[in-house]
């Protein structure tokens, strides 16, 4: 199945903003400096990473099987109407764990160690422990959440045998320190080249080949989402109605999730050609795109597919997730949208122009 650990901060930061809006103010962002040897603490727009796990939380829900959460945190978002409803159709899911069993005790520390790429990461953390064996708490709190929170749920992966969605804020320390999971997810390597495909594409699409500048570009499936609500609080019930229109692409996904699971390499190359003939297809390179042996061309919306010759259901199924890479791909940028949806949260003019500067920055990072 194609579950996900979600991260219990996801859950708390989503049930805050669902339930009071957009925060007016800042909040810190990792940094790590491997050259300087050093990490540091940079402002970034609270509304900017509470919409950012929001949408996280709505990509995992319409893509995945099961969103698997701790049940020792449900306090995080006890009241929070539509993730309860989300748990009453099985959507979220309630595991117990063990944190402190010897082997998540083990993959906690070799996470840590292999989080730890500085010597000021090094020596904080070793204040942490030293500060927590005296007082019970963190001496820097916000590296203790990012060290220890962090190890815990990718333990709780591990043991769920599922790969973990990590808040934002988790995301861009792993990141940064280059921290990279021993279990392949094919729903996130799909999620993550169809979103450096769409940027570089409409980098082409505008003549702006430089990556320096700055072209805001959404997630396909959040602008989907976006302009298919009235409002916010309409989000995750239209995620949960599009979970249908997605169920053949997530069936590909189990798919290729078996083939690296299985450490099948020419099923998993075959998904991968699958994904690149789309996209050289829509930059207009026909000669290279071949969604396999090619005998039948079937039109889909602005490209041209080439398909195997197959029994008619086979044909419907490729066609069907075809259409849907297709669309992924080619669907509008996003900036109108999120701008949209910002307003509808009813956020001041500031805040929404601080938002889209960091929506506009996490697209330059591809």
């Amino acid at each position: 199945m194609l579950d996900v650990v979600i991260d219990n901060f996801m859950l708390q930061s989503v049930t805050e903003v669902l339930a009071d809006g957009l925060t007016d103010g800042s909040t810190v962002w990792p940094e790590i400096d491997l050259v300087a040897d050093q990490h540091r603490w940079r402002e970034v727009p609270a509304a900017a990473v509470q919409l950012d796990a929001l949408f996280q939380l709505l990509i995992e829900l319409v893509t995945r099987d099961r969103l698997l959460f701790d049940g020792g945190f449900r306090n995080v978002w006890r009241g929070q109407i539509q993730l309860h409803l989300l748990e009453h159709e099985g959507l979220l899911s309630q595991r117990s764990f063990e944190p402190r069993s010897p082997r998540a005790m083990a993959i906690k520390d070799a996470m840590i160690e292999e989080c730890t790429v500085t010597t000021s990461i090094r020596r904080g953390h070793a204040e942490n422990v030293e500060h927590f064996r005296l007082r019970g708490e963190s001496k820097d709190r916000l590296l203790g959440t990012l060290m220890w929170g962090t190890a815990g749920m990718i333990a709780r992966g591990c043991e769920a045998e599922a790969p973990y969605a990590p808040h934002p804020q988790r995301s861009a320390f792993l990141r940064a320190t280059a921290y990279s999971t021993s279990r392949p997810d094919a729903v996130r390597q799909t999620l993550d080249w169809i979103d450096g495909e769409r940027v570089r594409l409409y980098r082409r699409a505008a003549g702006k080949a430089d990556a320096r500048v700055l072209q805001l570009v959404l997630s396909p499936l959040i602008v989907q989402l976006i302009e298919a609500c009235e409002g916010p609080e309409e989000l995750i019930p239209t995620a949960v109605q599009l979970r249908d229109e997605y169920k053949r692409l997530r069936g590909w996904l189990e798919e290729y999730q078996q083939a690296l699971d299985a450490e099948d390499l020419t099923a998993s190359l075959k998904k991968v050609r699958e994904l690149e003939a789309t996209a050289k297809r829509v930059a207009g390179d026909p000669a290279e795109a071949d969604f396999g042996s090619s005998s039948v061309s079937i039109a889909m919306s602005m490209i041209e597919l080439p398909v195997p010759m197959l029994k008619p259901a086979a044909v419907r199924h490729r066609v069907g997730v075809a259409t849907k890479l297709n669309g992924l791909l080619v669907r509008k940028r996003g900036e109108a949208s999120l701008r949209g949806l910002i307003r509808k949260f009813g956020a001041t003019p500031n805040v929404e122009q601080d938002v889209m500067e960091y929506f506009r920055q996490r697209a330059a990072e591809w």
